[in-house]
């Protein structure tokens, strides 16, 4: 009980982002009754859930206590990948044929019980095209052809999305002044209407979305020290405010302004979230 006194602060920043399911293995392994578990999962606020979470059980015994220590020890142990309630696998210095290989063995896996895909590229790059460590380009609309319909017909009407960090071409993006009460905006493009299908059919490349961390054409910048600015602002937009339900595209959309509002030298970058017939 003492070590999680001691410990409260960083338990909370640790478990915050993500608390329903250490709150469910709490429930299972009955160091919080259901009672308990229904009341601090109908608390809307994850960083409250967690405190309640941690009041509960520092209420109870030493022992209760030192079991769900070790729950969490369990956890980070046995599932250090797991983020986001998503199961993490890793890849390193890809060749092109690497590439080709890691993308044909996910779209031969059975994904019937998993609700979406997400794949991370981060590479230097090329207009449509990511850099293999062999020197060649691999088009990124041959990476999302693997999961179409036809293709992964277990990811067929679920979300496919794909985070792209990596330079689309050479140009850089000038800065430029922000003028106050200017004389209009540009109308938005509206999107035309997709032609009806039927009910029973769905587009082949259906629920996709890319998280481009450029725009085409341009580079896209990574600190020597700190990494792409893109992916820091990303993961930790997604893991603020995941938890609060917030909409992909919504998060996206402040990732692009933090990323914006960043200073390069001479230059500015402007991410671009890309979906196509998406309903995520």
């Amino acid at each position: 009980m003492e070590i999680m006194k001691k410990y409260k602060p960083k338990l909370t920043a640790l478990l915050y982002v993500d608390p329903i399911p250490i709150l469910q293995l709490a429930q299972s392994k009955r160091i919080i009754t259901d009672r308990e578990y229904n009341k601090i999962k109908s608390i809307s606020d994850s960083e409250k859930q967690v405190i309640e979470l941690l009041d509960t059980v520092m209420g109870k015994s030493s022992n209760v206590s030192q079991d769900f220590l070790n729950i969490l020890k369990d956890v980070q142990d046995t599932y250090p990948q797991l983020w986001l309630h998503f199961e993490v696998e890793q890849y390193n210095d890809q060749t092109a044929n690497g590439i080709q290989s890691t993308m044909e063995r996910y779209r031969q896996q059975d994904h019937s019980n998993r609700d979406c895909f997400i794949c991370c590229i981060l590479s230097h790059g090329s207009k449509g095209a990511i850099a293999s460590t062999d020197g060649r380009f691999f088009p990124i609309q041959k990476i999302t052809s693997y999961f179409t319909g036809l293709k992964c017909p277990t990811l067929m009407k679920k979300p496919k999305v794909f985070f792209i960090q990596a330079c689309q071409g050479v140009k850089c993006q000038q800065s430029v002044r922000v003028q106050g009460d200017c004389g209009g905006h540009e109308p938005e493009a509206e999107l035309e209407p997709e032609e009806d299908a039927g009910t029973d059919t769905i587009p082949n490349d259906s629920d996709f979305l890319l998280g481009m961390s450029t725009l085409e054409n341009y580079v896209s910048f990574r600190n020597t020290s700190k990494g792409s600015s893109y992916i820091q602002a990303l993961c930790k937009n997604l893991e603020l405010l995941c938890p609060r339900n917030c909409e992909i595209l919504s998060i996206l959309t402040t990732v692009n302004r933090e990323v914006s509002e960043e200073s390069h030298p001479g230059a500015k970058q402007m991410p671009e979230p890309r979906r196509k017939n998406c309903s995520i």
